[in-house]
This record gives structure tokens, sequence and C-alpha cells, in this order.
């Protein structure tokens, strides 16, 4: 565990301190979020075990597991991680850190929102309370896209409050025309075993590209990362964050259709689901769009408002919610969003050119992954159980 973090002792918390956040209001928001999920046990390798139960409108915390709904063992260090909001349940489930001993693995991967909102206080999304505001006090357009000259307290207003944000135009169809040929080149020498590629299996068996990781190989992309037109746009959300120059600098994504299994159409997540929110947040990916970007090409979906809270799983039963946005873009476009925000990028719909995108990172100073891989999705790639759009991954 990053050694800026305290190392949190499992009795100890369990008996003196969670009590005192439940009483604070963090047992009412962890409730809002796992009231349909059942009781949950999580227990250590030495036998000591807590279970929390939703009831009463807000949790119960009992010492022992015997009558826990789901039960899940972790390690001592994974729990500290877990409480100091550094560890998030996909990242400790796909690697085989957290082994269901009893009930429903989906349960344990559900009941994220719910001790985000019990151990941190984080308060649960609730579409109906979600009232978004322009500076001026009247409804915010979640639909609306800006020109990068356009009013910046006006951007900076609409991305802290959505989210996200949408440009129109920012580069010119010649350079995207030598974007999308660098990439190809990059692209073309691309290998399952290379280490810097993610690739899908089509329902035709057939393995496709979907990512290239790490594009620097290409001067002209990895050059993005001091672009002064994007470090502007960066500058609107947090003067102090860092281009990610030292992980994957300029990721290059490729849309394709009919993906059965592998990292390409993503459910409804955020960007620090694998874990490291205290570290990496507020994270601020961005997309450069190449090609078109909307329904039929593989649209990029965004949840507006949803930055600041849990969102319970209940929430996404369907892939389009109700209050969905689609970033709908054209080549040379760019869109930014906070990691926080939930978002999900679903299966192309039409044929022909499908969406391309490059995407930078700007991250906080110093930020890295506290397990020590080179990515936390490195945890699921490759394994036959990811999550393809539709099923929930949070």
């Amino acid at each position: 565990m990053a050694s800026e973090f305290p190392e949190i002792e499992f009795v100890e918390f369990h008996e003196n301190e969670l009590p005192s956040r439940i009483a604070a209001g963090h047992g009412a928001h962890a409730f809002t979020a796992s009231r349909a999920l059942g009781s949950l046990a999580l227990r250590l390798p030495n036998g000591d075990a807590y279970t929390y139960i939703p009831e009463a409108g807000s949790i119960t915390v009992r010492p022992g597991a015997t009558d826990a709904d789901t039960e899940v063992e972790i390690s001592a260090p994974d729990f500290s991680d877990l409480v100091n909001d550094l560890a998030a349940a996909a990242g400790l489930f796909y690697p085989g850190r957290a082994r269901v001993l009893r009930g429903d693995s989906r349960r344990f991967l559900d009941w994220e929102p719910g001790w985000r909102a019990l151990f941190h206080g984080r308060p649960v999304f609730e579409r109906a309370s979600i009232d978004l505001r322009d500076r001026h006090g009247a409804p915010l357009d979640p639909r609306r896209s800006f020109a990068v000259d356009d009013d910046p307290a006006e951007i900076a207003h609409f991305i802290a409050t959505a989210g996200y944000v949408h440009f129109r135009s920012v580069f010119t169809a010649d350079e995207v025309a030598s974007f999308r040929e660098a990439a190809s080149a990059i692209a073309a020498t691309a290998t399952e075993d290379d280490g810097n590629s993610w690739w899908g299996v089509a329902k035709s068996g057939e393995k496709r590209l979907t990512r290239v990781l790490d594009a620097r190989a290409a001067p002209k992309l990895h050059g993005l990362v001091g672009e002064p037109r994007l470090t502007r746009l960066i500058d609107l959300v947090d003067s102090d964050l860092v281009p990610d120059v030292d992980g994957e600098a300029v990721t290059i994504l490729y849309k394709v259709k009919d993906i059965a299994q592998g990292l390409a159409d993503l459910p409804w997540h955020r960007d620090c689901g694998m874990g490291g929110h205290a570290l990496h947040c507020p994270t601020v990916n961005v997309s450069l769009f190449l090609t078109p970007a909307n329904r039929e090409t593989g649209g990029l979906w965004m949840l507006p408002g949803s930055a600041p809270f849990s969102c319970p799983p209940d929430l996404f039963s369907e892939n389009e919610i109700e209050g969905s946005v689609l970033i709908e873009a054209e080549p040379g476009d760019v869109s930014l969003h906070l990691s926080d925000t939930m978002h999900a990028a679903f299966p192309p719909t039409g044929n022909g050119v499908l969406r391309e995108s490059l995407i930078l990172t700007w991250k906080p100073p110093g930020a890295r992954p506290h397990d020590g891989q080179g990515h936390y999705n490195d945890a699921i790639k490759g394994q036959g159980g990811v999550p393809v759009a539709g099923q929930k991954l949070r």
C-alpha cells in the first residue's frame, strides 16, 4: 500500500472507527446503495470477519460471517486499501485477490458503491435529486458542445457540473489525416504478445486489435502531450495536472464490430473503478476523435453529474439509461471527462468505418498504481471473464 496512507487494522476499525462513521450518516448513504444486495461478510485469512447488513435505513455491522448472504476473503493489506480508497472490488476480484467463499460473486462487485459510501461518506447518485444548473442558474443543457475560444468560465463550470465536455473542431482535417496515418502504421506492427496492445475476440472467433496502449513510437502522436490546444483545455479543469508521459501517454482506440470477449465494448464504469481513486483523482481523460463518434460507430456515453457520487448497481439495468448523453463527435473534435464520471462505450451498431480515437491522460503529480502494476486494467487484461457492454462493472 502507498506509504502516505495509514495502515487500517481490521478489528480495531470495525470495533471503534466504523461505528462513528455510520453514526455520522455514512450508514444511510450505504443503505441506499446496498439495500437490495443482502448482507456481505469480509473475512481475513486468519478467520477474523465482520458482516455488513443493510437494514432499518442504515448498515448494521456484526462480528463473524455465519449468516452472511455473501462471504468474501481478502487480505489485511487489501482491506486497508479499501478503507483508504485505493483498492476497488473489481481490482481485487478479477486477479483473484478477493475469494468468494459463499454466495454470488456479482454481489461482491455490486457492493462497491455501498462501502464507498460506508467508508468514505460518498453520497449515492439518485436521478430524481440531480438538478444541474449553468453559471447563471438556468437548467444545464448536458448535450451542449463548445468551441475552444468560448468563455473559459462557462466551459470550466460545465466540466465541474456535468463531469465532461465536448469541443468542436479542435484539430484540422489535415492534422487528423496525419494522426490516422501514424495510428495505422503502429496498428500494423501490433501483435498479441507485444505487451502494448489489447485484443478482443469476435463472435466469429477471430482476434481483433482494440487498443494500442502506448503510441510514443510515433512522435507525431506522442507530441500531443505537449500540444498547447490540449494543455489549455486541461487548465480549465486543474492547472496542476500533468500529462501521463511515464505511463500510457497516448493510447489508440479502435472500435470493432461483434466483439464477444475482451476489453473493447465497456459497460458503465468510472476510470478509477479498478482502484487508485485516492491517488489518481481528479484525473482527466481526453479523447481526440479521428473518425465520427456516434451510435453507429460506437460512441462514448456520459452520465451527467455523476462524478461526486456512488452509483448503485440497479441504476444500470439498461445500456442507454435515462438521462445519459451520447457525445456525437466529428473528426478533429475533442472530449474531456473526469475519471469519476460514469461513462460507457457500447458496441457499434453500424458497418463501415467505426470510431477511432486517441486517448490522453492528465493526472495529479506523482499519481501511480498503488499496487505496483503498470496499469490497473492489467488485472483483467486477457482474462476470459471480462464483462462486455450490457454487464455491470463499477
